[in-house]
């Protein structure tokens, strides 16, 4: 397996992480919280724990094993520091594993997992459980900033609105699972194994990763660009600059932290 991986804060602290091995990848894409509580410890802290408590037993574990692994660590990192599910900072994670004849992605929480298969085509797995709520003032927000209003009071309250919408079903059976607190949330990821004889590339993505590999795919018109993940990365945080108030491309907040990491095997 070949890996190429890069990540781009987009404010003073980057809230995305990523770590690779020889038998697996991860990226963990920690929550930017916009409610007025304060958490027991930052995003950035979260997500850095997580991701060695996850690196710790990935390289070993079987495949199937995967959402174990991350229920432990979700727990290690739980006691650790002393988090509830009010105090807590969230995360998702994205994970690649592989073995000589399979390759797993796990996902839990709207980070993305691609693969390509040997033939070109792409399989986009992405957990779309939590966008079922708070749609109204997702798009009432988008609409806004499409106006000109830009990323004002006005849109901070709405964010705020949605994540209070999002924090009633967070980490229930009928709502969604994320890192968090609850261990039980890694027991329920979106666990898929494919025949590794099939895949030739496996692209883990945090949200602002994602939009970085949608929009070089637009502008090159090809499904899987090529050019670096960091160009990518660079490329779309300098469109965001030239989009000051969100008009063009309506958004949560001016640059989100964009990770990426390519797994490519040998077909």
């Amino acid at each position: 397996m070949k890996i190429e991986a890069a990540t781009l804060a987009g404010g003073k602290v980057n809230q995305d992480y990523y770590a690779y091995g020889e038998t697996y990848a991860l990226v963990l894409d920690g929550a930017s919280s916009f409610l007025p509580e304060q958490t027991s410890i930052d995003a950035a802290t979260y997500v850095k724990a997580l991701g060695e408590a996850l690196s710790a037993q990935l390289e070993d574990c079987a495949l199937n094993g995967i959402p174990d692994v991350v229920a432990a660590a979700i727990k290690k990192i739980t006691e650790k520091y002393e988090l509830n599910e009010e105090s807590s900072p969230n995360s998702t994670v994205v994970i690649a594993k592989w073995d000589q004849e399979k390759v797993a992605t796990y996902v839990l929480g709207d980070s993305s997992c691609v693969i390509v298969n040997v033939g070109g085509e792409i399989t986009e797995i992405t957990d779309s459980r939590m966008a079922q709520f708070g749609d109204k003032m997702r798009q009432t927000y988008k609409c806004r900033l499409s106006a000109g209003s830009g990323f004002d009071d006005g849109h901070k309250q709405l964010l705020h609105k949605l994540q209070s919408e999002q924090k009633l079903h967070r980490n229930t059976r009928v709502g969604y699972w994320i890192a968090g607190a609850n261990s039980v949330a890694g027991l329920n990821g979106l666990l898929n194994i494919f025949s590794r004889a099939t895949v030739r590339e496996v692209w883990l993505m945090s949200d602002g990763g994602l939009v970085s590999f949608q929009s070089a795919s637009r502008q090159l018109r090809e499904a899987i660009p090529k050019i670096p993940v960091d160009q990518m990365l660079t490329k779309q945080h300098e469109a965001e600059s030239k989009d000051l108030k969100g008009v063009s491309f309506p958004r949560s907040k001016l640059h989100d932290d964009k990770t990426i990491v390519v797994i490519k095997t040998d077909n």
